[in-house]
């Protein structure tokens, strides 16, 4: 953060891009304290990767910095975001954070891993959006209707990993229509050799979903 602090005003008002790390400590988010330093310049920020990690913090906890310090932002330069977690959890599992005070009128393209801002006010400007799940994600059916309202999407790519935590629970996705999106790439994870669950979601979830816009599609397997 010394670094940081040096350097940052020295950059001469230029576009910045910047990576945090977040740890879920107590059921509460807390940040590394870089925070501190790069908070005065999200003007600046143009691209924001934000690492959601749920291992402890080798960083002592007295010197964290409370997640709310980043619930409350004006990114107006910020085009691209990037929030990325492990696949251990569902998007419904971790500690609440409030993306609904960001300010981020520019925001373009959104990388998700995992892991889904539901409440972030610039998802209606998105005309990129990268999304990697679970096939059983218990959220995946609640993004996917939140993806469908999105009117300025027009690439999207749909990384899916096999079911893990299998326990015979059968997932009903919804019916589904993407009519704006015109580029569409699916990555598909290859699956365990005795795993029939994950390719029977990748059909029911597929059978539901609609791409009448499509120009190109992608198959990745």
């Amino acid at each position: 953060s010394k670094m940081a602090a040096a350097c940052i005003p020295r950059t001469a008002g230029l576009p910045l891009s910047i990576r945090l790390e977040a740890f879920d400590t107590d059921d509460n988010w807390f940040l590394e304290p870089l925070i501190s330093e790069i908070l005065p310049f999200s003007r600046r920020w143009k691209s924001a990767t934000i690492l959601l990690d749920t291992f402890e913090s080798q960083i002592p906890k007295e010197r964290l910095i409370t997640g709310h310090e980043l619930q409350r932002i004006n990114a107006a330069s910020l085009t691209h975001l990037e929030v990325q977690t492990g696949p251990w959890y569902s998007n419904n599992e971790w500690p609440t954070w409030d993306w609904s005070h960001w300010i981020t009128p520019n925001l373009q393209s959104l990388t998700a891993d995992y892991y889904f801002p539901h409440s972030l006010p610039g998802l209606d400007n998105l005309t990129r959006l990268h999304l990697t799940l679970k096939l059983n994600d218990s959220s995946i059916a609640e993004i996917l209707s939140e993806i469908c309202r999105m009117e300025h999407l027009r690439d999207l790519t749909l990384s899916l990993e096999p079911a893990i935590d299998l326990d015979g629970t059968v997932i009903e996705y919804r019916k589904s229509e993407f009519p704006q999106v015109e580029r569409l790439t699916i990555e598909l994870e290859q699956n365990f050799p005795d795993d029939e669950y994950s390719p029977a979601l990748v059909r029911s979830l597929f059978a539901v979903s609609y791409f009448p816009a499509v120009k190109e599609l992608i198959v990745e397997l």
